[in-house]
């Protein structure tokens, strides 16, 4: 299992949720909603697996009072990471990035400190980038930018993706 704190994240900010429900409802396509950050390639493949199995989000993840466990997958195979129940906010408490439900947010912060966006074919194009901003090292949420919903759903699912882009 992989526990993380947030000094491991660059935003200074964070809003404390351990007494926030991380599913104040059943999770719903509704609750995906993207924020400050241009990363809808994830909150789309989150609310599509959302969509088709809300069971699955629930059975994925587990409130542990302080902090969450999220299942993620490495190639299949199942990935487990704790994180700190807080969120990335403005100093007005306001979310900076995924806006919805705390499961929403939660998820998006264990993919961001798991490192797994890092294993894409994008990220490897861009990897001296990333060794310049030094975020190999450090994670961050700007590594879970401009990436694609094929990329994600097998993160989240373990299984492979058949997404493709329909060109109008």
């Amino acid at each position: 299992m992989l526990d993380k704190e947030d000094h491991e994240i660059e935003d200074k900010n964070w809003r404390n949720a351990e007494n926030e429900d991380l599913f104040p409802h059943p999770p719903c396509i509704q609750d995906a909603l993207q924020g400050g950050l241009k990363n809808c390639f994830w909150i789309t493949a989150l609310a599509t697996v959302v969509d088709k199995d809300p069971e699955f989000i629930q059975k994925h993840m587990r409130d542990e009072g302080a902090s969450v466990v999220v299942k993620l997958y490495d190639d299949g195979k199942p990935f487990y990471v704790r994180v700190k129940k807080t969120v990335p906010s403005d100093e007005n408490g306001n979310a900076l990035y995924a806006r919805g439900a705390l499961w929403v947010q939660m998820y998006e912060k264990a993919v961001t400190l798991s490192g797994l966006l890092l294993n894409n074919v994008k990220a490897e194009k861009n990897k001296e980038r990333f060794k310049r901003l030094d975020l190999m090292k450090k994670r961050s949420y700007s590594l879970a930018v401009s990436q694609s919903p094929k990329i994600a759903l097998p993160i989240i699912t373990g299984k492979e993706s058949d997404f493709s882009f329909t060109e109008y």
